[in-house]
């Protein structure tokens, strides 16, 4: 298991390589079409896990050869997503860690509180939201000053040695977690997603496929579904979207190189969970023909085409319909334009039934 010495020894090497080909970071960054501060970012690790793409340029720049620069995307891959001195979990039960201890929260409304922040980090969440999410329609008359109160003491709880900026701050008649996004997960998956969103765009897709993958990893449950007064927040349901869209991303992706094996468990995670979601469905039949697992594939068609039928009285959409075809046929998996072309415009075909699906989970809980 790799830890904090693995992401020591890249910034380590980096700067070292620099120094040594007596550039100063400004022209070092100029030679590898990057930021001054992004580079100063990987020498002084305030990143855990720097996109490939900015250590392949970094090699490039210091010309290293093929073998030298291999080991350096090496290096950055086996950094650990999530930072030592704070690690806040939301994509899954809540999960605090401070300096490399496990905080546990037994005031429920602490945990309300932190989970509310948490899902909009960076954001000022006001006291009259944080009183409803804690006491529901009947708070107490007290409930500003208890709020106050909680917070101060979840602050002391939180706050990781020597860090001189305050995570927990007060602002415009609220609080915000202000955190950076190796110290959240939620941030992190994030800033994988748009990395492997900008990679496949760019035709990067091996990259693109590793930053989908870690930011699928990422997700351990249904978001901070342990804390009592979120359920009902909008913002869980738009977190699971964004989840979504990266798996169904990260299967295309993962098709395109030939990579299907790897989307499958994942993927069947989320049809179970998911019983009508047929976009879901449709890349569940690519990857496993793609693993030449053919009859399981037409077996999913099938189990799907009964449930529409018995549940919605609906046939497939033409997105599955497609798909199917292209099976039978023997055909190469349908991937990205394929797909749009067969009707998924990025807006999956979902179908549930008032009693089947209170929303999309990624994992069943």
């Amino acid at each position: 298991m790799y830890g904090n010495d693995t992401h020591r020894e890249l910034a380590n090497i980096v700067q070292q390589l620099r120094r040594h080909a007596g550039l100063t970071q400004r022209e070092m960054a100029e030679r590898a079409n990057i930021s001054v501060a992004g580079l100063r970012d990987v020498e002084q690790q305030r990143v855990t896990r720097p996109r490939v793409s900015t250590l392949r340029r970094i090699a490039a720049a210091l010309e290293l050869s093929a073998t030298e620069a291999k080991e350096l995307v090496r290096l950055g891959s086996v950094g650990p997503l999530l930072a030592r001195d704070l690690r806040i979990q939301v994509l899954g039960p809540l999960r605090i860690s401070v300096n490399g201890g496990q905080v546990n929260l037994n005031s429920e409304r602490q945990r309300t509180i932190l989970g509310i922040l948490a899902l909009t980090p960076g954001t000022p969440v006001t006291i009259d939201v944080l009183v409803d999410a804690a006491w529901g329609a009947h708070p107490p008359r007290t409930a500003v000053d208890l709020v106050r109160s909680q917070m101060s003491r979840l602050r002391r709880r939180i706050q990781p040695n020597g860090r001189s900026a305050q995570v927990l701050v007060a602002m415009n008649s609220g609080y915000a977690l202000q955190v950076d996004d190796n110290q959240l997960d939620l941030l992190a998956f994030r800033r994988l997603f748009d990395n492997a969103r900008r990679d496949f765009r760019a035709g990067r897709i091996e990259s693109a496929v590793g930053d989908y993958k870690a930011a699928i990893e990422l997700w351990r449950g249904d978001p901070s579904a342990d804390v009592v007064g979120l359920y009902q927040q909008t913002v869980l349901e738009n977190l699971r979207r964004e989840a979504e869209i990266a798996l169904l991303e990260y299967a295309d992706a993962a098709a395109r190189i030939g990579r299907h094996g790897e989307t499958v468990t994942t993927l069947r995670q989320f049809v179970t969970a998911n019983p009508l979601h047929e976009s879901a469905h449709a890349r569940l039949m690519t990857a496993l023909a793609g693993c030449g697992e053919r009859a399981m594939a037409l077996e999913v068609f099938e189990n799907l085409r009964h449930q529409l039928a018995d549940e919605l009285g609906v046939d497939p959409s033409m997105v599955v319909r497609r798909t199917h075809e292209a099976i039978l046929r023997g055909e190469p998996a349908m991937t990205g334009p394929a797909l749009l072309a067969a009707g998924d415009d990025r807006v999956p075909v979902t179908r549930s039934a008032p009693d089947n699906l209170a929303h999309l989970r990624l994992y069943r809980s």
